[in-house]
């Protein structure tokens, strides 16, 4: 898988700026997501608080799941909160955060944005033929595209903000908590599923099936998806997910409830390797 910006003919195109150009070009060009986008630049690319407001985050989610019995969220939160914890933190006057531009492009393959970049700004539309990875799950990396997004799969975490069109075949969004997925135009996908991605559609969303499983998506506009009351349902995801990426919740089992069936990791695996998670009969 290519790395973007950084294989290809762009790389000669990108340009580092500095956080102001940043915050300057986004409220200048940004137009709904200006906004959101300014506030997550200004608000979590300060080096000495990145660390503390993740491990602060999931204390709180830790508390409320450890007192909820939850075993299903408790677990991945404490062993997330180790692996942060004992991640290495750059000296603050060895650290500055890293803001790239890079214009406009149509790209052929499978890609991932760069991941060492803090910030990956697109001046314009991003189009790539085949699967696109954008940021990982630490909710610490931001993609935003000042233009329209257009990809074969799109799996992203972190904050992803596009001012135009999200179009795809399949969205899959993932971040520890809180990361943000914000679209400032119309989302068109044939299947969208969230399990840990605040989700923002300002226009219309035109989807054949959604699934919620951890944060929510609001949409301002039209929503054409026949299901999308029943986003959040168990069993809703099992009539459109394909059986081999279901697997038993049984976090309620002590507190007298049913095993639910909900994504495995292997949805986004499916996602990433630029298939359909559907069922072959729909």
């Amino acid at each position: 898988m290519h790395v973007f910006p950084d294989d290809n003919f762009l790389d000669s195109a990108c340009r580092s700026i500095s956080g102001e150009a940043a915050k300057a070009l986004v409220s200048l060009k940004g137009g709904r997501i200006a906004e959101d986008a300014v506030s997550v630049i200004e608000d979590w690319f300060e080096p000495s608080l990145k660390k503390a407001r993740l491990l602060a985050d999931l204390d709180e989610r830790i508390r409320i799941h450890s007192s909820e019995g939850d075993q299903g969220l408790l677990r991945p939160a404490l062993k997330a909160r180790a692996v942060i914890a004992a991640s290495p933190e750059p000296a603050p006057d060895d650290y500055e955060p890293s803001f790239k531009v890079v214009p406009a492009t149509t790209l052929g393959g499978d890609w991932r944005s760069d991941c060492e970049t803090d910030c990956v700004i697109v001046d314009g539309d991003l189009i790539v033929d085949g699967t696109l990875i954008l940021n990982d799950l630490s909710e610490t990396l931001c993609v935003i595209v000042l233009g329209s997004l257009r990809a074969r799969n799109l799996d992203c975490g972190g904050w992803v903000f596009v001012r135009d069109e999200l179009e795809g075949d399949h969205l899959y969004a993932c971040s520890l908590n809180d990361g943000i997925l914000s679209v400032g135009g119309n989302m068109t996908v044939q299947t969208f599923l969230e399990t840990g991605t605040y989700t923002q559609v300002a226009g219309r969303l035109t989807a054949s099936c959604v699934g919620s499983t951890h944060n929510c998506i609001e949409v301002e506009g039209e929503v054409n998806c026949p299901g999308f009351e029943r986003r959040s349902d168990s069993d809703y995801l099992c009539e459109w997910i394909d059986p081999a990426l279901l697997e038993v919740d049984d976090s309620d089992g002590d507190l007298g409830g049913e095993p639910e069936l909900y994504p495995s990791v292997d949805y986004p695996e499916r996602i990433r390797a630029g298939g359909s998670p559907m069922k072959s009969k729909l």
